[in-house]
């Protein structure tokens, strides 16, 4: 079905009333009222220059002409006088590698949708499967995820020189769940034991950072660079102490990446709110001198001070 018009702007009133309809444009530069060239700005300014090919039928053949209208965006160009079966051919061929490329586009868009869930599946079933071999873990992956958006809001609020925003909050809120991802490959006789570890068990449980850091740089396909990297400074460094005592590198004061030293006070405050085979849930002033005690030597002091007044708030 073929639809006339006798110049540009009638023509841009037809294809205003069917833009979902119109498989492809047969337009002439030189017409009256409403030209060639303004009817395809018209059509850039609507957004419908990606959806609807456009053909320029033309008496010029510069050089200069064809380079302007394609680099307008039109689909292709057919010289008069004109050959009909030619120009069937090539309207057929247009519309066939529009409906391709809108059919691809969309596919891909499917694709990359599913391949997001499933990154966010094998993730939770990661963590998950932490949590459900740690008998001692119950929720703490999902405390340490809000402790770790509470603390991030707050030096969002207080230090914008962090440079940070809702996205990478949620971003790095997201790659703490895996901070003890290595815990996966460390015994149950060490990770459950009742009591106190010896000397010798806890360096093999101290070798969860490292064992965790390798299995984040092998999640190579995830699809989101940024949260492999904020997860493998979260696992190899969460441990590491603001004086350099910490481990597995002995990192001190800044060497220590900033996530992994916000997610130091925020496993160290749910390690001592929380139910523990050697020892009950601490009080929470007892808490808090822990961590005012610990301010400068396990605690970055700006990140250790939010978590005390974030404490102080509550009260």
């Amino acid at each position: 079905e073929v639809l006339e018009a006798e110049n540009g702007e009638k023509g841009l009133a037809i294809l205003l009333e069917n833009p979902s309809k119109i498989a492809a444009i047969l337009l002439d530069l030189n017409m009256p009222i409403m030209n060639g060239y303004d009817f395809i700005e018209k059509m850039k300014e609507l957004n419908l220059m990606g959806n609807i090919p456009v053909i320029i039928v033309t008496a010029e053949t510069s050089e200069q002409v064809e380079t302007k209208v394609l680099e307008m965006g039109v689909s292709d160009i057919v010289n008069s006088p004109i050959v009909p079966k030619t120009v069937y051919c090539r309207v057929q061929n247009v519309i066939s590698a529009n409906y391709y490329r809108q059919n691809l586009e969309a596919t891909a868009k499917d694709l990359t949708s599913r391949l997001k869930k499933s990154n966010e599946v094998m993730i939770d079933t990661l963590s998950s499967i932490i949590e459900h071999r740690s008998l001692e873990s119950g929720q703490h992956i999902k405390r340490i995820r809000r402790f770790t958006e509470i603390l991030l809001n707050a030096v969002k609020d207080n230090y914008p020189e962090y440079n940070l925003d809702n996205k990478i909050i949620q971003c790095i809120a997201s790659a703490s769940t895996l901070h003890d991802i290595g815990k996966i490959v460390i015994p149950d006789s060490i990770l459950n034991k009742p009591g106190r570890l010896t000397q010798e068990e806890f360096e093999i449980m101290k070798s969860h950072t490292t064992q965790g850091g390798g299995i984040i740089k092998k999640l190579h396909f995830v699809d989101k660079k940024d949260y492999l990297e904020y997860a493998f400074q979260i696992a190899m460094y969460h441990h590491e102490r603001y004086d350099g005592k910490g481990y597995p590198d002995g990192l001190k004061g800044e060497e220590i990446p900033a996530v992994a030293r916000i997610i130091g006070v925020a496993d160290a405050y749910d390690a001592m709110t929380s139910n523990r085979s050697y020892r009950n849930i601490l009080p929470q002033e007892i808490v808090r001198n822990e961590i005012l005690k610990g301010l400068g030597t396990q605690f970055d002091p700006v990140f250790g001070g939010i978590m005390l007044k974030i404490i102080d708030d509550d009260k």
